[in-house]
């Protein structure tokens, strides 16, 4: 019942009863050709870049580049692309998560609700998302007062509440649920959130103090605790950052939060909670970090790390650099288990899941990706058994008849 229609500035419109139902935009391209297979529209670019967009909830699948001249679906899970020297077959998700997902502007951070159910992202034009973490599809858009920078996205403990701090003088309090605005202020212009147990919603602005926010939006400012540039906290109450010095800060959870500063780590670019101590970026340098200042544990990452998240109970760690690759770590380990190109320019943010089998990255390029932690535990054989199982055909068949792509 509905029509699909491509324009010429590159946005796929579903229109329901004469009504744009949803908007996809692939920034400045034109579109050329639309293909369906069932909730599923196989998008082809005058660039010969390939989208699929997911009809059901409106987000992508997945895009990548392939010079195509024409496309169409081979089967439920793969594309027969054909350019002008070839014709291949490339493999397409088809799980209910995309791989990918485009956004409207750069991101500037990610987060992951408590329960694991919605992922909140922080835009560079004051706009932020939260997206349903089963399936990516966007639940609210949040758009602050001006087109500032969208610093955070902070959600209470019991996840029903979201907290969106901007660069500009706009802080604003959302129910979860239905996306309605509790109360907002205007007295703060906070880079940094955090959601503590005992303490509330702490802002961290750009002062050398700290604020609290109240029932009611009114901000009061606490006493006797010094700025910070970063703050993040776990289930707990336990949280790392580093001030306004950039040296690293472990912060405990009370009546108001407790603050300890680390002289010998400057220069801290990310930091986060891992168990009662912390992990700790410093150029390419990770460290982890006891809740005395004692090094633990010591790896180098690829690229110069710019935001970091951990899970203690898995030992994992997650490093986003700003050439856009992301780490998987496991601390103890000399080697990462693995390293992924991301992002085709710096990551804005990391986050793990609660029960640590997915990670979630936002980078500059205005993409936000997920994966499976699961898989690199697979033993490699398993995994290739698995892969060719799904494509039925063997890894060398692949390679001799050419027919994957890149």
């Amino acid at each position: 019942e509905d029509v699909l229609v491509g324009t010429l500035n590159g946005e796929l419109l579903r229109l329901h009863q004469g009504k744009a139902a949803d908007t996809l935009r692939l920034r400045q391209v034109r579109i050329d050709s639309i293909n369906l297979s069932g909730d599923r529209a196989l998008v082809v670019t005058d660039a010969g870049d390939i989208a699929i967009w997911n009809l059901k909830n409106g987000t992508l699948y997945g895009r990548f580049s392939a010079a195509a001249a024409i496309a169409a679906w081979a089967s439920a899970d793969s594309v027969r692309v054909v350019t002008d020297t070839r014709a291949e077959l490339r493999r397409v998700p088809s799980t209910a998560r995309p791989e990918r997902i485009v956004v409207e502007a750069g991101v500037s951070t990610v987060t992951i609700s408590p329960n694991g159910r919605v992922v909140g992202v922080a835009l560079g034009n004051g706009v932020a998302l939260l997206l349903d973490a089963a399936s990516g599809a966007i639940l609210h858009r949040f758009v602050g007062a001006s087109d500032v920078v969208t610093k955070d996205v902070t959600f209470s403990p019991d996840s029903t509440l979201v907290h969106i701090a901007t660069a500009g003088a706009d802080e604003r309090l959302y129910r979860v649920a239905d996306g309605a605005l509790i109360n907002s202020s205007i007295a703060s212009s906070a880079r940094r959130s955090a959601w503590f147990p005992r303490a509330g919603l702490v802002l961290a602005p750009y002062s050398p103090w700290l604020l609290r926010w109240g029932a009611k939006g009114e901000v009061e400012r606490l006493s006797g605790l010094g700025g910070l540039g970063e703050m993040e906290i776990d289930a707990f109450g336990r949280g790392a950052g580093f001030d306004t010095d950039d040296r690293l800060v472990l912060i405990r959870d009370g009546v108001l939060p407790e603050l300890r500063t680390f002289d010998k780590y400057p220069q801290v670019a990310a930091a986060t909670p891992f168990g009662e101590g912390a992990i700790v970026a410093v150029g390419t340098d990770i460290h982890h970090v006891d809740s005395e200042g004692a090094v633990g544990w010591m790896a180098r990452a690829g690229g110069e790390v710019v935001d970091l998240a951990a899970d203690s109970a898995a030992g994992l760690v997650v490093a986003g650099d700003r050439s856009g690759s992301v780490e998987i770590w496991v601390v103890g380990e000399r080697a990462p288990l693995a390293r992924i190109a991301a992002h085709s320019a710096r990551v804005g943010g990391v986050a793990i899941s609660p029960d640590g089998k997915w990670v979630v990255s936002g980078g500059w390029d205005s993409e936000v990706r997920f994966f499976s932690t699961e898989s690199l535990h697979t033993p490699p054989v398993a995994l290739q058994a698995a892969v060719e199982a799904a494509w039925g055909r063997t890894l060398e068949e692949v390679l001799a008849q050419g027919t994957l792509g890149d």
